[in-house]
Order: structure tokens, then sequence, then C-alpha cells
């Protein structure tokens, strides 16, 4: 542990208190001890300059905003000229002007030395504007320099989420590998990241993309890339098939598994069980795929099956489909366990025993039927789908950073500061959001509603696993939420508005819910950006589509290879690459979409006032685009000019209109 150097006070007439080291107590992750020890320090000698820039330092790290500008302020009407920086670089973060605060920064930095805490400080500004390697370094120098604690090492992983490598780094890849291994962080949250790393190592054609297999086979961090995390990205789709085909040409080349290729089958058929076999394949996979299942089931109609060609069958089976639905399934389960190989057990328990386990859950049942013909055809379909069984939370408390503008804990402080928060999540699926909600705001009791039994029954599934216990499940339609008889400082209903059948009708409905000062979120689609997928429903619908596994994946083959070139635009949608987000987000006739004039009259309601569109960090950019076209719109909220800057970027609400509400 460090000991961070300031100027010695005074001598005067009464001996000091002996105080702890506020930096140290911050370096540990204590914030209200390093600020209370700060306070005093300050107060024992007011006119020590280093107390007052430690104390800056520890309320700026510990987001003091209004406490910040104080002292800062103060420190720069008693400072001397080569400490003026240091208290403006301050002053500029509190009123939001980031860039100029870095400049500040930089500018003190020059000249002066302060150890380890400037880097904290670098990292934290650069974050904020949007330079996310350089605050990664920043962080993980800190960190190498203090052995900080762990919300540090979260803050350094956590601006991975936001970079897009535009060539291969090797501390960006270990940075990969650090944060898959994390307990704390969700591996899908990296995908971005990864593949593009993936993509310069691996020196990808994007024309005809494939890696090698003898350079994959002992890459550990694509291992577990593969293994954990999601990826959303045509290239890396079409070379991990190209990667699979080999995979599957070499094992029964060679007549058996061998032990340097086990890791990679196993990963990829961890990566088809998190695509939800979502993957195509040719006519010469699925032959040889038929062969190797007609062995499986011959080998375990043996009174003696020989195990290695057993668990070599089942990967490769698993490369490509749910092995779970096999007819020899249920004699796969009565394996025993040292039976598998060690290196493979992990994969087979998740995606065999697991699975079936989940497939069998009993859905919950409802706390009101839905009472509309279409909520009731909405919650057969969402039964009948795949269901989005993830794997891993985003336990970080700084999680958040890629939630968007709008952060409940910081609604919740200034309206309600006295109160344990009742929040609503509609639409809960199977829990996801709902959970890491919880974990944000352990003191809020999250009611997460849904539609889907079965859904929820494993989201209450995970809940128990990760031993959250601020949760309650009900099985219920949105527009039923009054029986209840809660009112609630937050109604989360992003996306759920695009599934009911009269959303005007149910926004009146959620109003008289929401306590006075309480929050309507809400995320619709925009039929402007979702025109190609209109078009692809209103051609299904003509055609008769039949909705199969099969046939999606032919559509989507035909879309990456380019051969279907009206629909190029949809492998551009992250919910292209999953089974039960393709089918929700490409195939659901039940769905709305909606215009800038529709939003103005869902809003119009006198109980409620917009407040903002809560973009996503990675979509800044459209933010700074809409600023220097509209700059006197300076909170965003100018419906008739995003109507205007839509029609000139029909992508800027590809992921819905973000809305926040609040009621007066």
């Amino acid at each position: 542990m460090i000991n961070i150097q300031t100027e010695k006070a005074p001598v005067t007439g009464q001996p000091p208190i002996i105080l702890p080291n506020a930096m140290d107590l911050l370096i540990n992750g204590e914030f209200v001890e390093a600020e209370e020890t700060a306070l005093a320090t300050l107060a024992q000698d007011p006119t020590d300059s280093s107390n007052r820039r430690e104390l800056c330092k520890i309320l700026f790290a510990a987001s003091k905003i209004e406490s910040l500008r104080k002292y800062a302020q103060e420190g720069l009407t008693r400072s001397a000229l080569n400490e003026k920086s240091f208290y403006l670089s301050f002053i500029a973060y509190c009123d939001g002007e980031y860039e100029d605060s870095l400049n500040h920064f930089v500018a003190h930095c020059n000249s002066n030395q302060e150890g380890a805490s400037m880097l904290l400080i670098a990292a934290e500004i650069q974050q904020k504007i949007g330079m996310y390697t350089e605050a990664f370094y920043n962080y993980k120098k800190f960190v190498q320099q203090t052995s900080a604690a762990p919300i540090f090492v979260e803050k350094q992983l956590t601006c991975l989420e936001q970079i897009e490598a535009t060539q291969f780094s090797e501390p960006l890849y270990e940075g990969v590998r650090d944060y898959i291994q994390h307990e704390s962080m969700d591996p899908s949250r990296i995908h971005m990241l990864a593949a593009s790393l993936i993509f310069f190592k691996y020196q990808i054609n994007s024309q005809y993309p494939s890696i090698d297999i003898n350079a994959a086979w002992h890459d550990k961090i694509l291992i577990s890339a593969l293994d954990k995390i999601t990826f959303q990205h045509r290239v890396t789709e079409l070379a991990f098939g190209h990667l699979r085909k080999q995979l599957l040409k070499q094992c029964l080349d060679d007549g058996n598994l061998t032990p340097e290729l086990v890791g990679l089958i196993a990963a990829m058929g961890s990566q088809s069980y998190n695509v939800e076999y979502i993957y195509s394949y040719d006519q010469v996979e699925k032959d040889t795929l038929e062969g190797v299942s007609n062995l499986l089931t011959s080998e375990l109609a043996s009174d003696n099956p020989d195990m290695l060609d057993v668990t070599t069958c089942t990967l490769l089976l698993a490369m490509y489909e749910d092995i779970s639905k096999l007819p020899v399934a249920e004699q796969l389960t009565q394996i025993p366990q040292d039976a598998w190989p060690a290196d493979t057990l992990s994969t087979i328990n998740r995606i065999l025993q697991d699975k079936i386990l989940i497939d069998k859950m009993d859905a919950i049942p409802a706390t009101k039927e839905p009472s509309s013909a279409w909520a009731q055809s909405i919650a057969q379909i969402n039964d009948g789908l795949s269901k989005d069984y993830w794997r891993f939370l985003a336990k970080n408390v700084a999680s958040d950073v890629s939630e968007g503008a709008f952060n409940i804990k910081r609604h919740l402080e200034k309206y309600f500061p006295q109160e344990a928060a009742n929040i609503l999540v509609a639409g809960a699926s199977t829990g996801k959001h709902a959970l890491e909600l919880a974990l944000r705001n352990p003191t809020a009791t999250i009611y997460a509603i849904d539609i889907s039994g079965k859904r929820l029954a494993y989201a209450k599934k995970m809940a128990q696993l990760n031993n959250i216990k601020n949760v309650v499940f009900h099985n219920l339609d949105i527009a039923d939420c009054d029986v209840l008889e809660k009112e609630f400082h937050i109604v989360d209903a992003r996306n759920v508005l695009n599934n009911v059948e009269e959303p005007s009708v149910v926004v009146k409905k959620l109003i008289p819910l929401l306590k006075p000062s309480g929050i309507l979120q809400l995320n619709l689609n925009s039929a402007l950006a979702r025109e190609k997928i209109i078009q692809l429903k209103l051609a299904n619908q003509k055609i008769n589509f039949q909705l199969t596994l099969d046939n999606m994946r032919e559509l989507r083959s035909a879309v990456l290879y380019g051969t279907a070139e009206n629909l190029s635009s949809l492998a551009s949608w992250d919910e292209f690459y999953r089974t039960s987000s393709f089918v929700n987000n490409f195939f659901n006739h039940y769905e709305h979409n909606f215009i800038i004039d529709d939003i103005k009259n869902l809003t119009q309601d006198s109980e409620l006032e917009w407040v903002q569109l809560n973009f996503s960090k990675n979509e800044e950019g459209a933010l700074n685009q809409y600023a220097s076209q509209f700059p006197k719109d300076k909170h965003f909220t100018n419906l008739n000019n995003w109507q205007v800057f839509e029609e000139a970027h029909p992508g800027v609400f590809a992921q819905g209109y973000p809305l926040i509400l609040l009621k007066k």
C-alpha cells in the first residue's frame, strides 16, 4: 500500500491529532472514511494547500460533485499560480465541461508531480469524454502502483465495454481475459472488443472469413471467449463457422478426439449454446453429423460403450445442435460424471443436464390471467420461443456506466432520500435486467413481471442461484399491474409498449401507479430505423414463411453471404445473432413501430414531463452530431428537432426511442 506524501503542517502550540492517511483509505475503497479524514486534516490546518488538494481528489473519486465544486472554488481563490489548473480542472468537471477539465488537468500534470492519485483522476475524466482506451491504461497503472480496492479494478475493466479495437493489442487482449475471469462481470458486454481483437489477431479476411485451427487450439483467451461471450458480428460468425467445419473434419480424419482439440471443441459447443444454435451449416456437414449421430446411438446401445467415442460424438454434435433434444439425451445424462473427460465436464453439464432441467421447470402461475385475446396470444408465443438462458450477471458497482445517461440511484437519492424504493420491471423475461437492477439497488424491492410464466421461472431460479432476495416475481400482463396494489418510484417498461395492443391505454394505466416525481422508462421501436425489418415481416406473411430453426438458418445464411442484398443491413443488428432475439425482433407480427408524432401523442398527458433521451455510452456520437446541428437545445428534448435529425440519419434510433418521463 502506498502512502501519498503531502507537505508537513506548520508547528503550532498544540500537537496535531494523528489521523490516518486519507489517500490510503481511498485506495482501499473506503470513500466515506477517506472523505471524513481529509476534512479533518484540512480543518487542522486550512492554510496547507496539499490538504485541500487531497480533499478535492477524494471528493472527485467519490463523485461528491457539489462538495467538490465548493472546495475547488475555495482552492482557486487561495491557490498559487502553479495550482490554478488543478482547481480549474475540477470546476470544469463539475460543470460537465469534461474536455476543458482534461485540458486543465494535463496542464497541471505537466508542471507538477503528485503521485498515483493523478492517474485515477485522469482515468475518470477520460472515461467521461469517451477516451476509454486511455482510461483503461491509466486505471490499470493506478491499480498496479497502489494495489487498489476491487472497485478500481472493476472501473478499469468496465472501460473495455466501450472499446472496439482498430489493431491487435496484447494488453487489451489480456484485458478481455481478465474481464471474462472476473466473477462480477458479464462477458457479453465486451463482445465488440473481443470480436475486433480476434479479427486483427487472426488477420481474418472479411470476404472469406476463417481462423486457422493450428493457431486457435492453444489460444486460451480465444477458447475462454468462445465459451462465455455471445458474439454478435457477421465476420466472427462466419470465421467460427469455418473453424467448426475444420474441427469436425480433423476429428473424423484422426478417428477420435485429440487432447489438443478438446478445449476448443468444447468451447465451440458453448458458443453454439450461447447463440441458441442459430448458426447455419452446409449439406456436407449435415451428412457428416448424421453419421456421427448414428455412431453415438450405436455406442450407447452397446453393453460397453467406448467413452472416447461417446465424448467425441457428443461434443461434435454439440457444436451444431442442442444435444438436450437428441433422442439419446436421457441416456447421456445417465453416464456417471467421472466417466466424462474432466476438461469437458462443465460444458457437458451446462448444455445437457442443466438444459434438460431448465426445460422441465414448472412455469410460475399467473397472478391474473391475461384478459385480452392479444395478450393471451403474446403469452403463448413467448412460452413457445427459444428462451434467453443467460449465464452471467454484471454484479460490479461500476456496471451502470453502460446503462445510459439516466441514473436510477441518483434519482432516488435526490427525490426519495428516506424511502425504500419500489421498482417495477415490466417484460422482465428471464430476469437478467431485473436481477442486475436488484444488485445495484439493494435497498429497493424489484417487482419483475412478465406474461410468460416459463421465462419467469428461469429468472426466479437465477435469483436463487445468485442469492438475490429483493426481487418479487409475478406472471402478469402490464395492463393488469393495478392488482399489485403498489405505488412505484420507477416503472421500467422499456420495449414493452412495442408488444401491447393499445400502447396509449397502457401508459394511462401506468401513470396512477407512479409516485409524484417517479420515473417511467420507455423504449419504443422506431419505424424509420426498422424499415427493412418491417419489409421482411410483410414479405414473410405473403409467402407464409414457416418459422422453423432450419428456415431461419437458411434466411440468415442468405443475409450473411450477401445473396439477399436487400436484407444485408439486418446483420448489423445485435438481435440477429441469437435465436430468441432473432424471432422476437424479426418475426413478431404483434409488434408496434412508432414515429416521433406517436411519441408526442403518448407523452402529452399533463401528468408526465419528458426529462431526456436515455442514450447509452456507445450512442453518444449521435448526441454530439445533434448538438452541433441544434446547439440551442441544451437538454436534447425538442422532438421537432429530433424528427428532422432522424429523417437525415434513419439509423439513429436503431435501438429504439429511449424515453425518460417524470410524473409531476
